[in-house]
């Protein structure tokens, strides 16, 4: 069992959105699972993304524009731990920064939503959704591949504000992630359709009213919305997608002096609750991003999939305006008597060699 006696509070940083608070609830839980009487204090935060809902990421900061504001209180010492999705992550995160922890990956895939109103409007233009809205060059890409004559136009914002603006005709279809929709309980995977907040229930700058009273409001219904999940086949997830990862100082010594004791016992603690399956495709899908240098300006997608001591690794680029996919299969389990990746985290035991070199083999694949 982990020691967690020289361990009383933990402040973990989040962002204010409702699917924050709900990420951030799950960390805490299992926190307080694996530590029970440990005091967690949630500290929000309001970063330059959540800030500028007009502009594409990749014009002001790309992905780190989530990030930026919690690693800098890291290194203060403000807070000990911050709470992420993993596919906001940039590919390099701040000198004396590590992930330490992820929690089990929830549905990865990527969902079509339109109006039932929409239905009439494909008919009336013959083609299948004029106007889509993504903000993603990555799905961009792919969902131009599967409805070649679609516009897509720039969407922003959390979940509610998005599907308020697909109800406000703004679109006639627009792309999430399954996996936020789930973490707020607006859809179980398995129904056809999802209720839309109605047009009163989010403020009208869900930036500066912090989101979280907007994503709260559901009890009101403008109208149902219908939901189709895109298969892998389809829609290649980004790296990360559906991952929560968590965010502490590598070592006390990047902190200022005598602001806080070593961290030791809390970074045992977050592995103590860390999933070995989701770290392990955490850290090759990372991997194959930082090697390619890419982030948001890119339409690249990576997506790992575990099969016992299997890894399957697809890696989807752009070649003359389409996606072109590669994959391989490989056994990444450690060898006998090793620990293996991550090796205080529950779960199998996964082999870091054969994770980065099951990867080199994926890029020597797509560029040979």
């Amino acid at each position: 069992m982990t020691n967690t006696t020289s361990i009383q509070r933990i402040r973990i940083g989040t962002r204010q959105s409702a699917l924050a608070l709900a990420q951030t609830e799950l960390v805490a839980q299992a926190l307080q699972k694996a530590a029970p009487g440990i005091e967690i204090e949630i500290v929000k935060k309001q970063t330059a993304g959540d800030k500028n809902l007009t502009s594409a990421l990749a014009d002001f900061g790309g992905k780190g524009a989530f990030v930026s504001e919690f690693e800098e209180a890291l290194l203060r010492g403000d807070i000990d731990i911050a709470v992420h999705s993993a596919k906001d992550l940039p590919v390099a995160i701040a000198d004396g920064l590590e992930i330490a922890c992820t929690l089990p990956r929830e549905d990865a895939r990527d969902v079509l939503v339109w109006r039932n109103e929409a239905a009439r409007t494909v008919a009336e233009h013959g083609t299948a959704f004029p106007v889509i809205g993504t903000s993603s060059p990555r799905r961009t890409l792919q969902i131009k591949a599967l409805f070649p004559d679609c516009t897509c136009t720039l969407l922003r914002g959390n979940v509610p504000t998005r599907l308020k603006k697909l109800s406000s005709d703004e679109y006639d279809a627009i792309i999430l992630a399954a996996a936020g929709l789930k973490r707020l309980g607006l859809w179980n995977g398995e129904t056809e359709t999802l209720a839309a907040p109605a047009a009163d229930s989010i403020p009208a700058d869900s930036a500066s009213a912090g989101n979280a009273g907007a994503e709260n409001s559901r009890t009101a219904t403008a109208e149902k919305l219908v939901i189709q999940p895109l298969t892998f086949e389809q829609m290649l997830p980004a790296g990360g997608q559906g991952i929560i990862a968590v965010e502490c100082r590598a070592s006390a010594t990047c902190l200022p002096a005598g602001r806080i004791p070593d961290d030791s016992a809390l970074r045992a603690l977050l592995a103590s609750v860390c999933d070995r399956a989701s770290f392990a495709s955490f850290t090759v899908e990372r991997y194959l991003l930082t090697r390619l240098g890419t982030g948001c300006h890119e339409p690249t997608a990576v997506f790992s999939q575990i099969d016992g001591g299997s890894m399957t690794i697809t890696l989807s680029e752009e070649r003359d305006g389409k996606p072109v996919r590669k994959s391989v299969t490989g056994d990444i389990t450690a060898p006998a008597g090793s620990s293996g990746h991550g090796d205080a985290c529950s779960g199998s035991a996964y082999d870091e060699a054969r994770l980065f070199a099951l990867a080199d083999s994926l890029l020597e694949k797509a560029y040979e």
